[in-house]
């Protein structure tokens, strides 16, 4: 289990950081790196992932950024409020002038997207949130990473997140 997660993680975090083992721990991401939106200094990790340094397993020119799940609701009307929907997006980013030279992985970004895809599709764990279902690869845009190139792989998944009305609020 990620180190992340020996503190007690609510249910979004869980999302977050089980994608992310997930891929990791997948032989093809050995010289990809993945990092979660809430990791501290994101810029920086992301700088040397796609950057001139050195990144993961030597290389560099490319890195997949987890996300922060999005929670949805489709009972409305449940007190608490009641979310039973999740999607959560990994961002693919590469640099192509770096990702093609000697010190790059020579993975393009739509590959390492549509393999994010076979990978998290129907990843699942019971009691946290149900099967990862992939809906979409593609192109993305993202005024922070202008000079680079973007992919975005994006899943939906039931989760099941009550809030306890009125203070302290607890998921």
């Amino acid at each position: 289990m990620n180190e992340q997660m020996s503190i007690e993680a609510g249910p979004i975090t869980r999302l977050q950081l089980e994608a992310q083992e997930a891929l990791q721990a997948h032989p093809y991401f050995a010289d990809v790196k993945c990092i979660t939106e809430r990791q501290k200094d994101i810029e920086t990790e992301i700088q040397m992932a796609i950057g001139a340094l050195q990144g993961q397993g030597g290389k560099a020119g490319i890195c997949c950024i987890i996300l922060t799940p999005r929670l949805r609701s489709s009972k409305p009307n449940i007190p608490g409020p009641y979310f039973d929907q999740a999607t959560v997006a990994v961002l693919t980013i590469e640099n192509p002038m770096i990702n093609i030279s000697p010190k790059g992985t020579g993975k393009p970004a739509a590959d390492v997207a549509l393999c994010v895809a076979g990978v998290l599709h129907h990843l699942r764990r019971p009691g946290v949130f149900e099967a990862l279902t992939c809906q979409e690869v593609g192109l993305a845009t993202d005024a922070r990473f202008s000079d680079y190139l973007l992919y975005t792989t994006t899943f939906n998944t039931q989760i099941g997140v009550q809030l306890a009305a009125g203070p302290g609020l607890q998921p």
